[in-house]
């Protein structure tokens, strides 16, 4: 995962270890350039805020499909945390730099097309 943090400790209970713990009851956090007081005014901005998954190390290099994907997002009615994303991309690494993931679909017509992975209006 990676985040603007300099030299700061996420806030408590808000690691990037949390996001993939198949726990509904735990959370990562984006700290948004942040800082570490509770209230502090966050600043997210694309792109630089985000959390993944590494499968290199898995299935001896092998590259992995990744075929469905659940985000969940909190409804948090505390001013404390957590403002919910308003848009999602769902990027892969393509050995060099990461990339926008797309699907290619056939419809049942055949028609050809590309699915993309960016995600609008998901608050």
């Amino acid at each position: 995962s990676g985040t603007r943090e300099a030299g700061i400790a996420p806030l408590s209970g808000t690691g990037p270890h949390l996001a993939f713990d198949g726990l509904v009851g735990t959370t990562w956090t984006a700290q948004c350039g942040a800082g570490s007081r509770a209230n502090e005014e966050a600043d997210c901005r694309e792109g630089m805020e985000w959390v993944g998954l590494d499968f290199s190390t898995m299935f001896d290099g092998l590259p992995v499909m990744v075929r469905c994907m659940k985000l969940m997002q909190s409804r948090n009615p505390s001013s404390d945390c957590c403002d919910p994303a308003e848009s999602v991309t769902l990027d892969r690494w393509n050995g060099t730099h990461w990339a926008h993931a797309s699907w290619r679909h056939v419809s049942d017509t055949g028609e050809v097309f590309s699915i993309e992975g960016l995600y609008g209006r998901v608050a």
